[in-house]
């Protein structure tokens, strides 16, 4: 297996708390999210420790050269207690594996700094197209939160 880190940034005018549901609730994703066709929560458990985690199945359509690929995998985001983050992992085939964390940090200006770091594991074969893709949607999953999150102004 090959592995491979990207990592992107993005201001967004919105409350840390909104972004950060945002992320975590994949239902939302649809709205955001350029592949995500389908979601259906699985689980929803507090942690011992407070800390929350949802667990989804999730349906992709991945675009394949002149083709979408439908793909169904299971992701599991967790929002850590008292911490500005969610952290994903999602389990797609064949053997890829996303390890996502997204950290959000509140400027003096109102805006919030939201960092994307995906880890990504793959054949070698499919590594350079699973990254591609990967930072490709996350880049507009990203715009698309700041536009949509942007747009519903400051109200924390």
């Amino acid at each position: 297996m090959a592995q491979t880190t990207l990592t992107q940034s993005i201001v967004i005018y919105a409350p840390v708390e909104r972004i950060l549901h945002a992320i975590q609730f994949l239902e939302e994703s649809t709205r955001y999210h350029p592949l995500v066709q389908h979601i259906d929560l699985l689980e929803a458990v507090t942690l011992p420790d407070g800390s929350t985690r949802r667990s989804y199945r999730v349906v992709d359509r991945v675009p394949l050269g002149p083709f979408k690929l439908r793909t169904v995998y299971t992701a599991i985001m967790t929002r850590p207690i008292g911490e500005q983050t969610v952290i994903a992992e999602a389990h797609q085939s064949p053997g890829v594996i996303l390890r996502i964390r997204n950290d959000c940090v509140a400027g003096p200006d109102g805006g919030v700094t939201l960092t994307e770091t995906i880890q990504i594991e793959a054949s070698r074969i499919l590594i350079g197209t699973v990254k591609r893709q990967a930072e490709a949607a996350h880049k507009r999953l990203m715009a698309e939160l700041r536009d949509a999150l942007g747009a519903e102004g400051i109200t924390a």
